[in-house]
This record gives structure tokens, sequence and C-alpha cells, in this order.
């Protein structure tokens, strides 16, 4: 049988990790502190399941509407220890958020021109058509168990081929503790702001 957790209060939330699904229009505007973004769609499975542990306890935010489909999702993938959700509204109006930043793509043109830390969340086959030179690769999949390989004294700039995959890992690295910025329009919108590329390894 499908688990039914109960509604709980933004500031209820405990220990257990979070999983928000809004758009990141909101999230990015105030969310739990160590949330992690993962809107309910084609990427639920890609973001939850890389960035989620199934042996903690979990809280959903979501409207009531998608709790369901967001519990079934989270169940097919092995996590069993759901203990509530919490509405939008319930965060919007909780104290003490997290916000996430992003640039344009005429912000992180400029920002490379300063030498910053780039890293590349796509999968291999699109790193190998086109990169940022210079930049660093770890698919968003593999970034939970490679985090060690980032540095902690340093603002990241991620990005992804238009801005949903870095956004995820953008919140996954705020949560460990990482300073990291979203390019919004990924490598799609710095190539067509003037960005520099060559072939990946």
């Amino acid at each position: 049988e499908l688990p039914r957790p109960a509604e709980i209060t933004a500031d209820a939330t405990g220990k257990a990790q979070v999983v928000d699904t809004r758009p990141w229009a909101n999230f990015k505007k105030g969310h739990l502190p160590g949330a992690v973004w993962s809107p309910l769609g084609k990427n639920f499975h890609s973001f939850a399941g890389s960035y989620l542990d199934p042996d903690r306890d979990t809280v959903i935010v979501a409207p009531e509407g998608d709790v369901e489909e967001c519990v079934r999702a989270l169940v097919r993938m092995g996590f069993d220890r759901i203990i509530g959700w919490a509405s939008p509204e319930a965060v919007t109006r909780a104290g003490g958020l997290a916000t996430s930043e992003d640039i344009s793509p005429e912000e992180f043109v400029e920002a490379r021109s300063r030498g910053v830390f780039v890293l590349d969340v796509r999968r291999a086959g699109e790193y190998a058509t086109a990169m940022a030179p210079g930049s660093t690769h770890i698919a968003h999949t593999r970034l939970a168990t490679r985090l060690d390989e980032l540095p902690k004294d340093a603002t990241l700039y991620v990005h992804c081929r238009s801005g949903v995959r870095s956004a995820a890992a953008v919140s996954l690295l705020e949560r460990e503790g990482f300073r990291a910025i979203n390019v919004a329009g990924g490598i799609n919108g710095y190539i067509k702001a003037g960005g520099e590329t060559a072939p990946g390894a």
C-alpha cells in the first residue's frame, strides 16, 4: 500500500532530507535550507534518485494534488521513509529560507574571462561535442559520489545544456556546503552569447 504522509509545517522537517518540487523560479527565491530541487516530470527520477538517500527520512514540498504522484515515484525508487509533506505556501511563509543564484549566459562569458571554476554536469557525449575550455566535467547523476573532487574554497559556476540539470546540481552542492551558481540557459546560451568552446576529452 502506498504511504500516506501527513501534512506538516515547514519548520517541522527536523533532520529529514527535503525534496522540493516547485518551479525553479520559486525554489531559488526561497527554500528550506538543504532542500534538493527535483520537479515532478521527466527528470524527477534522475534528480531525486541521484541526490537523496533512501535510508533517511524524507519530506516532500509539493502542492497537495501532486503529493501522491511524488510518493509513488519515490517508492518506486526504494524510498519508504517518507514522513510528511509541506505545501508551497507553508514554505513561502517560513522563516530562515535559503536562496540560490542564477546568472545569464552573458554574465557567464564575463565570469569565465576572470578564470572562475566551471563545472559541466552534462552527459559525457554532450561534453565531448563542445565544452567551455578549462571546465571540470562530472555528469549530474554522478555528482553526489564525486564531491571530494570539487574545491570548497571557490565559487562553482555550474552549467548543463539549458540550465535545468545544473539547477538541480546547484541545490545538491549548496546542501553539501559549496557555493554554487547556476548558469541559466546553459552552454546553449553561452554559445549564443559568444562564449568560446572546444571539443571535450
